[in-house]
This record gives structure tokens, sequence and C-alpha cells, in this order.
């Protein structure tokens, strides 16, 4: 308990013992920011969950560090703009989203 208000935290490992993946959770909510790590302990995605389902910007990263790609996500569905880097920063990929379809530039994404 932090100030009369219940935190968890919560942590999720490889086998090697090192720290994969983990999230804060305040007010005794399931509102949790969450990170993960590669195995080398470098950060490789975070963002937020709210009653359990992705809310808001995720990003997430290659090992050296660079940003891969960030999304946005409203109730747990992808919405608005997707959009993947190379390492040098270069776009090689954006899609648009409603409610968790993509509906714009979504060339190549086909099952």
């Amino acid at each position: 308990f932090v100030d009369d208000n219940r935190e968890d935290k919560w942590v999720e490992y490889y086998e090697s013992g090192k720290v994969k993946k983990e999230g804060n959770c305040v007010d005794g909510k399931s509102d949790c920011k969450v990170v993960s790590y590669y195995e080398s302990g470098k950060v490789k995605g975070e963002g937020n969950c709210i009653d359990r389902k992705q809310e808001g910007k995720y990003v997430e990263y290659y090992e050296s560090g660079k940003v891969f790609f960030e999304q946005n996500f409203v109730d747990g569905k992808l919405e608005g703009k997707s959009v993947c880097y190379d390492e040098d920063r270069n776009i090689t990929d954006e899609d648009i989203y409603k409610e968790g379809v993509c509906v714009e530039m979504c060339e190549g994404d086909e099952d």
C-alpha cells in the first residue's frame, strides 16, 4: 500500500532469470504501465493497460534502442496510425486503424 492505495507490481522472467516483462498497477485497479525487455535487459516495448486492455500509445524498440514501431490503442483495439521504422528511422510501413481494423494503407497485410 502507498498512501492507503493498493499498488501491485508483477514481473515475468526469462528462463535465465532475467526480467522479461513487468507492470505496475495503481489504486487497486487494473490500470497498469507495462514494460517488456530483451533478455539483454534493454527495453523492448512499453505501453499502458486499462481494465486489462491496451490503451494509449504503445512503442516497441529494436535492441539498439531505436523505435521499431508505434501504435495507438483505444479499449484494447488499434486506433489511428500504426508506423514501422527501420533502424535508420525510415518508415517501412504505415497503416490506419479504426476499432482494430486496418482501413487505409493496408497493402501487404492480407492473409
